[in-house]
């Protein structure tokens, strides 16, 4: 069983699920299918990027801090750099919120 689900795991199955049309007011397949496979156990490097990139991308970083911490996610280089990313943007907007543009700019020259 175990491995007949790694067959169906690929980047081609994720590409079948995204070109489903979601129905309005309903969770949108490729959620379900990632939401169902994150019950069931950890998600392979390619399925975890997906996932990363769809709650990035709706500004649920809370999420994706949660399975990294839960080790539900593999983590790869692509990965990587989408978290290195998102901290960079997070640490640029706490830092204008707090000290304001001119005084951030002045620190950076």
């Amino acid at each position: 069983m175990y491995f007949r689900n790694l067959l169906l795991r690929t980047p081609d199955t994720v590409a079948k699920f995204q070109s489903v049309p979601g129905q309005t007011g309903q969770t949108p397949p490729l959620l379900q299918y990632f939401g169902t496979l994150l019950t069931r156990g950890k998600l392979n490097a390619y399925e975890s990027l997906e996932l990363s990139r769809l709650v990035v991308n709706q500004n649920k970083n809370n999420l994706l801090e949660n399975w990294l911490a839960e080790d539900k996610l593999e983590c790869s280089e692509e990965l990587g750099d989408l978290v290195k990313y998102l901290a960079s943007v997070m640490l640029l907007l706490l830092g204008v919120s707090t000290i304001g543009v001119p005084s951030l700019l002045r620190s950076k020259v």
